[in-house]
């Protein structure tokens, strides 16, 4: 059983909860805002009461060392409705209080108003820096990616391509007096070795310049594509609606699932045009890129490591990504991304679980 509180009963205590519960239920049905699930709400308000009368018996300035799950969800949930959360359950929670005759017969309002206030601010404080700190945990896991990435295509593309420019060079200096052809011929393909690991190297450096997370998206996807796209590529990249509404965090995610569709459009469909375009609104983003190269069949490519990175990070977003191809009819990857808080009961970022 319960313990009982010492100002009055268990059950009392859980009127109390519910009254503040429906209250709070009863803005959000009012086109105020959106409301967690009940379970979520009841646990929340729970240790929101009991927050309050701990800080009156006892303890009004210790601080809590972890903020509370279910206050951690609800913000979680809702980033963009936090302060509106906190000012209405403020507002509901105080006048419940004050209507309980056997909290104002111990406390005055003024010292209930000032320890709702501290519990509040401090359950927003909390659950806002855990959610920074699974923010941040994503970016760091996203570097470690990148710079894996980095070191394949260093060692794969720009490593294997002078080891082979070596190997063409010592065989023009053994053919060069008895098979001048031979020689000459083992020269050129040498020399395009090297131009091809130098343009390489030129990509990998410009990525690593691009700009940061939450910096323009379009001026990063665009830098991309002037280094990358060979001049007999034409490239067209076309953004539309409030692009400010993009986060860092999202605009780096973003930026890298789109990068390697364009990657893959320009290293194996050997397309004749590449287009990306860019559309946010006020319920989602949605990014197409598009070529007329060879195509492929997505079936089959289905498991391959980009394909997969670029789907997981779609997932992780709550968005999807659909590949449509034909072999001979290029290829569409179309990226769906909302930006609405998640419906009641479902993840708000899943790998944050």
């Amino acid at each position: 059983m319960p313990k009982k509180a010492d100002w009055t009963s268990y059950g009392e205590t859980r009127a109390l909860v519910d009254d503040i519960a429906s209250a709070y239920l009863l803005r959000g049905r009012q086109g105020e805002s959106s409301s967690p699930t009940p379970p979520t709400l009841t646990r929340w308000m729970t240790e929101v009461v009991d927050g309050v009368l701990e800080r009156m018996r006892a303890h009004p300035d210790e601080e809590r060392e972890q903020a509370p799950r279910s206050a951690y969800d609800v913000h979680r949930a809702r980033p963009g409705e936090s302060s509106w959360t906190t000012t209405a359950l403020y507002e509901v929670a105080l006048g419940a209080l004050a209507s309980r005759e056997a909290i104002t017969a111990r406390w005055n309002m003024t010292e209930l108003s000032v320890a709702l206030h501290q519990v509040l601010t401090e359950q927003l404080r909390l659950a806002a820096l855990s959610s920074e700190s699974a923010r941040f945990e994503r970016l760091r896991a996203s570097l470690r990616e990148e710079r894996r990435r980095v070191a394949r295509e260093l060692h794969d593309r720009v490593g294997h391509g002078v080891y082979l420019a070596l190997q063409h060079l010592d065989l023009y200096e053994r053919y060069a007096g008895r098979h001048p052809d031979q020689a000459a011929a083992k020269l050129v393909r040498a020399v395009e070795m090297l131009d091809e690991a130098l343009v390489t190297t030129q990509q990998l450096a410009t990525e690593l310049r691009r700009p940061m997370p939450g910096e323009d998206l379009e001026y990063a996807l665009r830098a991309y594509l002037d280094i990358c796209a060979p001049s007999t590529v034409h490239t067209h990249v076309a953004f539309s609606g409030d692009t400010t509404r993009l986060t860092p965090g999202l605009n780096e995610e973003l930026y890298l699932i789109l990068r390697e569709a364009i990657r893959n459009a320009l290293r194996h469909s050997d397309p004749g045009r590449v287009t990306l375009d860019v559309e946010v609104t006020a319920r989602e983003v949605r990014a197409t890129v598009s070529d007329d190269g060879a195509g492929f069949d997505p079936a089959a490519m289905a498991r391959t490591g980009g394909l997969t990175a670029m789907r997981e990070r779609a997932d992780a977003l709550r968005g999807t990504l659909t590949v449509l191809s034909v072999a001979g009819g290029g290829t569409m990857v179309t990226l769906e991304v909302p930006l609405t808080p998640p419906r009641h009961g479902e993840s708000p970022e899943k790998d944050e679980q």
